[in-house]
């Protein structure tokens, strides 16, 4: 998920991720998953305060020197 600059801090992140678990929770899903680079603290912090928590799951992007973390909610 990616929110424009100007609208950063408007609480849109937190509206997306809450229509996401809402259809995942219509469908009958257990957890949402998503990957997000620790190091990406505002991304972090936004989905934690949702409910997700780290998980030990590690992906690379393709660039050798970014790794992202999966990171999951349950519904």
């Amino acid at each position: 998920m990616w929110v424009a600059p100007d609208a950063r801090g408007s609480g849109v992140a937190a509206e997306l991720v809450d229509a996401v678990k809402s259809r995942g929770r219509d469908q009958g899903h257990e957890c949402v998953y998503l990957d997000v680079a620790p190091e990406n603290t505002r991304a972090a912090h936004c989905y934690m305060k949702q409910g997700f928590v780290f998980i030990n799951e590690w992906e690379p992007l393709e660039s050798p020197h970014i790794k992202v973390q999966t990171i999951l909610c349950p519904l």
